[in-house]
């Protein structure tokens, strides 16, 4: 049964700085399995700009409302029926927590290591073990140019890169100390942080159609995780 993806909304905002109303109107419109989405607006009457993307249409999953709409670089965006809505491919997942106290770093290393893991494989990649042991290099400035950093990137499996890193505020040590693991990929990214006073969050991007798995891994991970 052919597809038709049909939608017109606004999905502007009220921006206090152009003191006014800013449009943003995206379109769309099917003819066979070809999808033109178009996206026209402006700030309060300033910076008119009007876009038109074309692309085919993909894979369904009808159960979770998601259609792919397929460009010449791979998936171009995903149409939610449930919605009738545009959406992107690079859409976030972010989830805040009070990670467990008294979790040293080193134990933040290997603990964050094995959430990262599971659900990057509930995105559809599967990273290998992180690098052991974790033996960060010297810290540098930070490239926003605050704090000292230290960053080890280790090669993974599946084409998947390790990331760890450490920073520290020598100028503000009330921030103290935070912590990152993250696992990259082709079109995924899970990064689980921890900040100061064991403030923690964890960020996940990757196929739309996964994300409730992702989700249902992050949330039993970190159950074990905080018990």
């Amino acid at each position: 049964m052919a597809i038709d993806l049909r939608a017109d909304y606004d999905e502007g905002y009220f921006d206090k700085d152009e003191q006014g109303w800013c449009p943003r109107c995206v379109e769309v419109a099917t003819a066979g399995e070809q999808v033109t989405i178009r996206r026209h607006g402006h700030d309060n009457g300033l910076r008119h700009y009007d876009e038109t993307t074309v692309g085919t249409i993909g894979a369904a999953w009808p159960e979770l409302g998601l259609v792919q709409i397929i460009g010449p670089r791979g998936v171009l965006a995903y149409f939610d029926t449930h919605a009738g809505r545009v959406r992107s491919p690079g859409e976030q997942i972010l989830h805040r927590f009070h990670a467990p106290a008294g979790l040293d770093e080193d134990g933040f290393f290997a603990a964050a290591s094995a959430i990262v893991a599971s659900v990057a494989a509930a995105l559809g990649v599967h990273p290998g073990p992180p690098p052991t042991p974790v033996v960060l290099p010297a810290a540098v400035p930070g490239c926003y140019g605050t704090g000292l950093e230290s960053v080890l990137t280790a090669p993974g499996e599946d084409g998947c890169a390790w990331v760890l890193s450490r920073r520290t505020y020598p100028d503000n040590p009330e921030m103290g100390v935070h912590l990152d693991v993250r696992v990259e990929a082709r079109g995924v990214w899970v990064s689980l942080f921890r900040g100061d006073e064991q403030q923690a969050s964890l960020l996940l991007i990757g196929p739309l159609e996964r994300h409730h798995l992702a989700v249902a891994a992050r949330d039993q991970a970190l159950a074990g995780w905080c018990a």
